[in-house]
């Protein structure tokens, strides 16, 4: 459940989940987020900060490498997001603690930071039909991913896409906008080891935007 507010050129934000994969390892948490907008001539700059805490739990599985079977650790999350005629620009960076999870007496649990650059662009091919490619790039220590995403939006109310994530596979998506209210439902299909006992997996999402109309006007740069 996630709940976000604007005020001018400030925002809050509170998110509450509870992610249950069906496997041995659930994690439920709580985070406060803040986001500031800078605006230009010809440009707008956001940045963000999200902070709080989550609580793993495992569970039905007998190992005497774990000494707990839960642990709670803070989250620390920073984004920027830049605006600038029709490209978008933006990085973010989970894991900023670099936290280890105390589930073992080993230091391997660390859930580490990572470096996510996304880059888009929207091509209007005519006044109703809107063209949106863009690709996501996850970096860590150790390697990188790539997402590559093509989105159509007709009339600005209902878009269609496609995306592809290396070494996963492909996901296919509808989204209705009805101004304040959406939703979003994709299909994911995986092509790696996964696939031989997930034939897939489905995803949907409503949304409200309690304030659709923030102000970007005012006290340019």
């Amino acid at each position: 459940l996630s709940l976000y507010k604007g005020f001018g050129k400030n925002g809050l934000g509170i998110n509450v989940f509870n992610d249950e994969t069906g496997g041995a390892l659930n994690k439920t948490g709580l985070s406060l987020s803040y986001a500031h907008k800078v605006v230009f001539s010809n440009a707008e700059l956001y940045f963000g900060l999200s902070g709080g805490a989550a609580k793993v739990n495992i569970s039905n599985i007998s190992d005497p490498a774990i000494i707990n079977n839960e642990d709670i650790y803070p989250e620390v999350l920073f984004g920027a997001y830049l605006k600038k005629n029709d490209f978008r620009f933006g990085i973010s960076i989970p894991g900023l603690l670099n936290q280890n999870m105390e589930l073992t007496s080993s230091s391997e649990n660390t859930l580490k930071r990572n470096l996510y650059t996304m880059l888009s662009y929207e091509y209007e091919l005519n006044k109703d039909i809107i063209l949106l490619p863009s690709f996501l790039v996850k970096t860590n220590e150790s390697k990188s991913q790539i997402d590559a995403n093509l989105n159509l939006k007709f009339s600005d109310k209902i878009w269609v896409g496609a995306s592809y994530r290396q070494d996963f596979g492909a996901s296919l998506f509808i989204g209705l906008d009805l101004g304040n209210l959406f939703s979003i439902y994709s299909y994911d299909v995986s092509t790696n080891d996964v696939y031989t006992y997930s034939k897939g997996s489905h995803e949907f999402t409503i949304g409200y935007d309690f304030n659709s109309n923030i102000d970007s006007s005012s006290s340019k740069i």
